[in-house]
């Protein structure tokens, strides 16, 4: 029998593994009947190495290409075909430009054999390929080769590494021995799971077969379920929206406490369709980041993850309102196939991330099934730099006022408190009188006596014998040996903060030296001893379900460590631990807020910023302003009195230092004095004009009324993407163009409405206050605008 020379290049991998089983099988059907030469990437990564594979294609029968992203998926695709021009190519149709490229280099698209062949890869597994090489054996001997058709793969299913595949919940549930009734007696945490249907297909399941292994172990019970997310025609496969609901939920109702995910990109951008149903499934739903990187570069580099892990494990599902969390797996070579020469690269297991998700998962699992009178909740503020006067330091937020709605609410669904708050400064006065960072005002002797607990030496060394030696030599060469010395005496270290029934209000301890707080940012400076120490109490002492960070921002999310995928020795996971993290954060800091969802475990909770308005002008700056309106109108009126009002108004000037501000000298302004009146004309509308904050916002508080009508006015005032700003509509109503009255303010208005147009500017924007406010008081705000025009 003819030996029959194959090729398969298959850009990512994904596959292989099946394949190579499937080489072997046929090695023992029909030895030495088939030459196989497989190749990926990672294999011909340059210029050289596919220079030496060339005579392979050349002297191929058949040339099988599975791309993974169209033509750029293999950097040397044009040379590829080239090479191939004596052998028939099958280019396996995917999207749109991989079909395309099908159909022009395929050397049979289209036929009933190039269909089969499709279905045989697209299907999967080894059994089809298998089979796909009995065909090609069959065909390009001329041998009577039976082989099956293309069978088609589960294409989801519940899966066990114990059990195997069930089509159904109940089915699942029988073979576990449990049911719904009895999990839900027990209180059992239900974590599911999610993945891609190839890993199943491939038998590339040694890190689920792990993660299902760690949430029994933890004592929860797995509902883990494979499927594949994008719909295929060949496939016929099931939408995200049949997988929750056949296997998350039951008569409609969610059975899983929590769920992780290790499908990459974002349901909502690339199935818009189906971009509620994590909200259906009404659960909190953590990445479990399967990264495409291999073990030795995560644990190596300080980035952790490859920007395109970045982009499809944490960037995407964070439009989903994903909490991004650990990684479970790294893609490594398991072995170079013998037969083929391809490297298999499969997802190896991160054992100690997947103990480390499965506890947090437990903990976000628990916090559904916990009473709320049996919860107990850990408030955290900042204080940066360690002052009193910067406690509960929060960007735009009034972090004591916010706290004691937050503790109000808490109250009402059930959660116990033993006093409450009148106000937010009598919490504040209540931190006060304990334990801060203010070592100025408290000898040791009296942090002692106010502390609310102290740690003792067996307590705290214990916490620091369980940290990675790498971490406990470091933390040793920067501050000394155990316990250091902030915050401790008599050998005890010092916990701040108040307990109130099962609720602990504390101050995050200084990230560095007291006298240093600009050590912040520190990318090398190793947190203190009391720092791990304060963390470890509220999990190990105060026994806290969850933590709450107040405001933007701590010092948790900036510890040193990797900027993703965190490993055991990156100091934010080993200060958060296990701890489910809600951290409420103002809205108009997505970066800094992507921070701390990537580096604390996160679940960010944007607050509204606080409510803005117009600078304007006040004393010294509309007294100058009234006084260069007045001169414009002399101008015309009463031309004789103009030296007089520029002696006025460069007094006040320069009485102001509002000169320096536009960088102008006597000696100039008076050379020509109307430009010089323009140019502070036009500086003072522009101060005035400036959006800032008018007082904080407060947690619970919806702003209303003219408080209201203010922010959103600033709001509006930025045109969105091709919607104008209302400002500028308004200009256009009133016949102005809208940037040309920014850019020269203190010019004269040409329409002769106002003054300048800077008095239009102002007017405008009373105008657009006057439109939101009717808006918000129901009333037609156009009808205004139209009794404005008449009585103009």
């Amino acid at each position: 029998m003819k030996k029959i020379k194959t090729v398969v290049i298959n850009a990512t991998g994904t596959g292989m593994i099946s394949m190579a089983g499937a080489f072997r099988r046929i090695e023992q059907e029909y030895p030495g009947c088939m030459e196989l030469h497989a190749r990926t990437n990672d294999d011909l990564f340059d210029s050289k190495m596919m220079e030496r594979f060339i005579p392979r294609l050349q002297a191929a029968d058949c040339v099988i290409v599975i791309l993974h992203g169209g033509r750029k998926s293999f950097r040397f695709f044009d040379r590829l075909i080239e090479a191939s021009r004596n052998a028939v190519v099958f280019i396996q149709p995917g999207d749109e430009d991989e079909t395309s490229l099908s159909a022009r280099y395929s050397t049979e698209y289209g036929s009933d054999y190039f269909n089969e062949m499709a279905r045989f890869i697209r299907f999967g597994g080894r059994d089809n390929w298998t089979n796909l090489l009995r065909s090609l054996i069959r065909r390009f001997s001329g041998e009577h080769i039976p082989y099956d058709p293309p069978q088609k793969m589960p294409c989801e299913g519940i899966y066990h590494p114990r059990t195997g595949v069930s089509a159904t919940l109940d089915e699942y549930l029988d073979t576990q021995g449990a049911s719904l009734k009895e999990l839900e007696d027990k209180s059992i945490p239900v974590i599911g799971a999610w993945f891609y249907q190839g890993y199943y297909v491939d038998g590339n399941l040694e890190f689920v077969d792990s993660l299902v292994n760690e949430i029994e172990r933890q004592g929860g019970f797995p509902v883990a379920c494979f499927y594949n997310r994008f719909p295929d025609r060949i496939l016929n496969n099931r939408d995200p929206g049949w997988v929750v609901e056949n296997f998350f939920q039951a008569d409609g109702k969610t059975i899983i406490h929590v769920l992780l995910s290790c499908m990459v990109f974002s349901m909502r951008l690339t199935l818009p369709q189906y971009g509620g149903v994590y909200e259906k499934l009404g659960v909190p739903v953590l990445q479990a980041i399967t990264l495409f990187t291999t073990r030795r570069d995560w644990e190596e580099t300080k980035r952790g993850a490859s920007p395109m892990d970045v982009c499809i494990s944490a960037a995407q599902p964070e439009f989903d309102g994903i909490l991004i969390t650990l990684p479970v797996s790294t893609r490594d070579a398991a072995e170079q196939d013998m037969l083929t020469g391809a490297t298999l690269m499969r997802n190896m297991p991160v054992e100690e991330r997947i103990r480390k998700i499965v506890g947090l998962a437990r903990k976000w699992a628990m916090l559904g099934i916990k009473p709320n009178a049996e919860k107990r909740v850990a408030v955290i503020l900042h204080n940066y730099p360690p002052r009193n006067d910067r406690i509960g330091c929060a960007a735009g937020l009034d972090s004591f006022e916010s706290v004691k709605n937050i503790l109000g609410r808490l109250k009402e669904e059930g959660y116990s408190l033993e006093r409450d708050y009148a106000s937010g400064d009598d919490l504040a006065r209540e931190i006060l009188d304990g334990v801060t960072a203010e070592t100025r005002w408290l000898t040791p002797e009296r942090m002692a006596r106010k502390a609310v607990d102290r740690i003792g030496p067996e307590q705290y060394r214990a916490w620091h014998e369980s940290l990675p030696g790498k971490n406990r030599r470091h933390m040793t060469d920067d501050w000394g040996d155990i316990p250091g010395g902030l915050f401790v005496h008599e050998d005890e270290v010092v916990v701040n903060g108040v307990v109130n029934g099962n609720v602990y209000i504390g101050i995050q301890p200084p990230r560095g030296f007291v006298e240093q707080p600009e050590k912040i940012h520190d990318p090398h400076l190793a947190p203190g001893h009391h720092y791990i120490f304060h963390y470890r109490w509220i999990r190990d002492v105060f026994k806290a379900d969850a933590v709450l960070h107040i405001g933007k921002h701590g010092s948790l999310e900036w510890l040193p460590g990797k900027s993703l995928a965190l490993s055991q020795e990156c100091y934010p996971d080993i200060s958060i631990m296990d701890l489910p993290n809600i951290y409420p954060y103002i809205i108009n800091d997505p970066g800094e807020g992507t921070q701390a969802k990537r580096r604390s475990y996160a679940c960010v909770v944007d607050h509204l910023i606080p409510v803005m308005t117009n600078a304007d002008r006040y004393e010294e700056l509309a007294e100058v302003d009234t006084k260069i309106l007045e001169y414009i109108q002399t101008k015309s009126m009463n031309p004789e009195r103009l030296p007089v009002l520029q002696k006025e108004i460069w007094q006040l000037a320069a009485t102001h230092n509002l000169h320096s501000d536009i960088e102008a000298s006597e000696d100039e302004a008076l050379s020509d004095f109307d430009a010089f009146v323009e140019r502070l004309h036009s500086y003072l509308s522009e101060v005035a004009d400036t959006a800032i904050n008018d007082g904080l916002h407060i947690m619970g508080i919806v702003p209303g009324g003219e408080r209201l009508a203010e922010l959103v006015t600033q709001l509006v005032r930025i045109k969105n993407g091709d919607v104008p700003s209302l400002r500028e509509a308004i200009a256009r109503q009133w016949g102005y163009d809208y940037d040309n009255l920014l850019q020269y303010r203190g010019q004269a208005d040409p329409t002769g409405r106002f003054p300048t147009n800077a008095v239009a500017v102002t007017e405008i924007h009373r105008a657009a206050l006057e439109i939101v406010m009717d808006v918000i008081e129901g009333e037609r705000p156009l009808l205004r605008m139209r009794a404005r025009r008449c009585a103009e």
